[in-house]
């Protein structure tokens, strides 16, 4: 007994069915990489989180009130020569410069998490959709039984 090819319209029947369902998968990668990259979705899903980030970002970003100046004629001076609205300026350069690095690293983390978040995705999907195509192969595949030919 040998084994009998498939004929040509078993091939297409079984080719139909695999590209129906690729397209379905397709369409399922589509619509989770559509709900992964909406922000709403995420929002939903931890407020808690969003809310703690904003205040946090809202706390870091926005300036503190500047003190006023007490009125005197001569501004106060330290032992080092140096007047208390010197010293105040240096200190506002440095909290304005230290303002910026912290925006530049939070930038960057944020891009490098975003970056790492986006890799994962798309090795999940790929690997989803492969293990899902393996499986309707397997459901497709002919099975290697012999058959009788009439």
């Amino acid at each position: 007994m040998s084994h009998a090819e498939p004929s040509a319209e078993e091939i297409q029947r079984q080719m139909a069915k695999l590209r129906g369902a690729l397209e379905q998968e397709a369409q399922g990668v589509v619509s989770s990489a559509q709900t992964l990259s909406d922000w709403r979705y995420h929002f939903r899903a931890h407020p808690g989180l969003f809310c703690a980030v904003a205040a946090t970002i809202g706390f870091v970003l926005v300036p503190r009130g500047a003190k006023p100046a007490p009125p005197a004629s001569a501004p106060p001076v330290d032992s080092t020569g140096e007047s208390r609205v010197q010293a105040a300026e240096r200190k506002s350069l440095m909290a304005v410069a230290l303002g910026m690095a912290a925006n530049v690293v939070a930038r960057q983390a944020t891009a490098i998490v975003a970056a790492r978040g986006r890799e994962f995705v798309e090795s999940f999907l790929a690997a989803r959709a492969s293990q899902r195509s393996r499986e309707t192969a397997a459901e497709v595949e002919p099975s290697n039984e012999p058959r009788e030919v009439s």
